[in-house]
């Protein structure tokens, strides 16, 4: 950056990263030396102060996702599996491990339905049948679960939602599996681990679950390159939304966010490993995020236009009425 500084004076940043620096968060670089024994994490200089930083594969696969980014209905659709009831509890013999609960991510899930317009499949009923049927009617996919990547094989990298009881479902969607689905959606939320992380190829760049979204024709996708802090990423995926309802850019939208998180958190969790991991790739244009609130206020309009037609409907007919009298 240090060469173009004075050029780019506060403009956006969208970096295409070459090779290992695919791993790399940009904006938690620091503009200037720091020299102390007693750093608060709030305070540093970070790039992330100076710019919106965005990222994208190359400039050729960026124009095409702002080619297909389109005006949103504002409709999000949110997942959030409960991995740690007794009907519901994974075992992975061939990796040794259990995928334990993520204690924030209903809240997560629920918080931002709550809040804007949108469905929420929470517990048992976070399905991939659920995704599978209903995806492709919202342009906002927010996923907040386990995944498991798969650097042999980046294909089956998955996420994983709760399986059906007493069938033969599994509960996981791997990353083939979305080129068969019809997505409609203009942004994708991977609020789970390591999203945007995996095998780098030649030529290609890092395989990742995020890079499968992409390639199904979705221009947007916050992917994680790390595993996060599901409390803190939980605060500040709700900051993001709410910058996005103002009409901002994502990249503006989620650097707004980690800002507030900075201002709010303490100095313990201000450290990058609890905000830094979000990224955006691909478009960065704006997607209107509508206020649940605004749907009562339809519908109150609605019964209000109705009672209104109706008070009037009555008195004329009760005037024609009277003229015959």
């Amino acid at each position: 950056i240090k060469p173009f500084e004075a050029i780019l004076n506060d403009q956006k940043l969208i970096i295409v990263p070459d090779n290992q620096l695919g791993y790399i968060p940009f904006e938690v670089l620091l503009t200037e030396f720091v020299e102390s024994d007693d750093i608060d994490f709030r305070k540093l200089p970070y790039l992330l102060k100076c710019h919106p930083v965005s990222y994208a594969y190359s400039a050729t696969i960026l124009q095409r996702e702002h080619q297909i980014s389109n005006r949103s209905n504002g409709k999000i659709i949110a997942f959030a599996p409960n991995y740690g009831s007794s009907q519901n509890f994974y075992h992975l013999p061939s990796r040794h491990e259990n995928l334990l609960p993520i204690p924030w991510a209903i809240d997560e899930v629920k918080n931002i339905t709550r809040k804007y317009r949108g469905r929420a499949f929470t517990g048992n009923k976070a399905t991939k049948e659920a995704f599978k049927e209903h995806a492709g009617n919202y342009h906002v996919l927010h996923l907040a679960m386990h995944s498991i990547i798969n650097n042999d094989n980046p294909m089956y990298s998955k996420l994983v939602f709760s399986p059906i009881q007493d069938t033969l479902s599994n509960g996981f969607l791997n990353t083939y599996d979305l080129f068969n689905l019809e997505l409609n959606a203009q942004l994708v939320v991977l609020s789970a681990c390591q999203t945007g992380d995996g095998r780098l190829q030649r030529g290609e760049g890092i395989m990742s679950m995020a890079r499968g979204f992409l390639n199904a024709g979705i221009p947007a996708i916050i992917m994680t390159l790390w595993e996060i802090d599901d409390h803190s990423s939980s605060k500040l995926i709700l900051q993001f939304y709410d910058y996005l309802a103002e009409g901002y850019e994502k990249n503006k939208a989620l650097r707004s966010a980690k800002l507030d998180y900075l201002q709010t958190t303490d100095r313990f969790k201000a450290h990058p490993n609890f905000w830094a991991g979000f990224v955006n790739i691909g478009s960065n244009d704006p997607i209107h995020v509508r206020k649940a609130v605004a749907l009562w206020l339809e519908v109150a309009s609605l019964l209000f236009f109705i009672a209104v037609s109706a008070f009037l409907i009555l008195w004329f007919r009760k005037g024609r009425t009277n003229k015959c009298d």
